[in-house]
């Protein structure tokens, strides 16, 4: 299966880009024929004056479209 992913922004972190990564090779082990879009760190704002969100990753596949949050654990946080 084809995995192609669109940064359309840096990363907030190292776990965003572990979950791309993640997805990609999870994603290209599948055997069904279709594509996988993913969009990490797409700009999302309610209106034109708000600063915008991120939104980590949206992946569109054959099954849909999937909102992914990734969560920043890590030592210290715990």
């Amino acid at each position: 299966m084809r995995v192609d992913h669109v940064p359309c922004g840096d990363f907030a972190n190292e776990s965003e880009r572990i979950a791309v990564e993640r997805l990609k090779a999870e994603l290209g082990r599948v055997t069904e024929a279709g594509r996988w879009l993913l969009l990490s760190n797409v700009p999302h704002a309610v209106t034109t004056q708000a600063v915008p969100d991120d939104i980590d990753i949206i992946a569109i596949g054959p099954s849909g479209l999937h909102i992914i949050e990734v969560e920043h654990w890590d030592r210290s946080y715990i």
